[in-house]
């Protein structure tokens, strides 16, 4: 709590991100921002217009959102905190998807969920068996794509 302001950068395709948001850490809360450069990513979640008074927040659900999630640096430098966690505390990938499901939307996996989190991780696992990648490697790659999945879920953006 408190502390420096997160400042924001300016990336070659013309995206404005938090500077380091790699190490992340800091909730937005705490991010500087500019009126002119607003930060890109959170304007896809409809972030509070800042040359006027914001009295109304406008609410959508567009496209554009379910791409910047998939897109995003920042979600996949996410992704993989969380699927690194997932494999430090867990030994069993049953165990992992429980606890996957646990942190990310506060409930169990359904026997479905289960199966098919299952059969994910097993066929993207075995997409990044390449000559040079190891076994852990390959696992790691496919939980991240496990968790960034989970991570772009309407149940996880959106309170139903």
């Amino acid at each position: 709590m408190f502390g420096e302001p997160v400042p924001t950068e300016t990336r070659p395709t013309g995206e404005i991100v938090p500077a380091g948001e790699e190490k992340g850490g800091r909730r937005s809360l705490y991010l500087l921002v500019r009126r002119s450069l607003p930060v890109t990513f959170l304007n896809s979640f409809d972030a509070p217009v800042m040359e006027t008074n914001c009295t109304r927040r406008i609410v959508s659900t567009t496209p554009t959102q379910a791409l910047a999630l998939l897109n995003s640096s920042f979600v996949s430098t996410q992704a993989g905190h969380f699927a690194r966690r997932l494999l430090r505390e867990r030994p069993t990938d049953p165990a992992r998807i429980d606890r996957a499901y646990e942190l990310a939307f506060a409930r169990l996996p359904t026997p479905a969920e289960q199966g098919g989190g299952l059969e994910f991780l097993r066929e993207q696992a075995a997409r990044y068996r390449l000559p040079g990648v190891s076994e852990e490697d390959a696992l790691l790659k496919a939980y991240v794509d496990f968790c960034q999945a989970l991570l772009s879920a309407n149940e996880f953006v959106y309170l139903d």
